[in-house]
């Protein structure tokens, strides 16, 4: 990872049980209370497109 605050990691792993696979996460900020892009935009009637 690089910079103080990463956003998004990937990767794979192993078991003991012949296991393996991939690993994809993303940082999903809740403090706006907005789920989707698609709710914060429909919340502000400013910049909704009709």
């Amino acid at each position: 990872m690089t910079g103080l605050q990463p956003k998004a990691a990937t990767g794979h792993y192993y078991t003991s049980r012949f296991t393996a696979g991939d690993m994809d996460f993303s940082l999903l900020d809740r403090s706006t209370d907005y789920g989707t892009f698609a709710e914060a935009q429909s919340a502000d009637p400013e910049h909704t497109t009709s």
